[in-house]
């Protein structure tokens, strides 16, 4: 039978773990803004599509490179 944590154990436990989440939290924001930032500044065009050939997310390169704007490449299909 394991002996059972005192308070004081389970409380430094529980920091424990909140500290650890609020770390990967943080670095996960850090990763995701390193993507768009990396997605935005891109040199070559990149899209983001749906199973259904839908533009989920299209970079300024690739806006330029077809002549739409996100707004309207996002209401359109990669086949239109």
């Amino acid at each position: 039978m394991t002996p059972s944590l005192s308070d004081a154990d389970k409380i430094r436990q529980l920091e424990f773990r909140v500290q650890s989440l609020k770390q990967a939290n943080q670095q996960l924001y850090r990763q995701q803004e390193q993507f768009r930032t990396t997605f935005a500044q891109a040199a070559v065009g990149i899209v983001h599509t749906g199973v259904g050939g839908e533009f989920l997310m299209v970079n300024p390169t690739f806006c330029k490179m077809v002549g739409y704007g996100a707004n309207k490449l996002t209401k359109m299909t990669f086949v239109e």
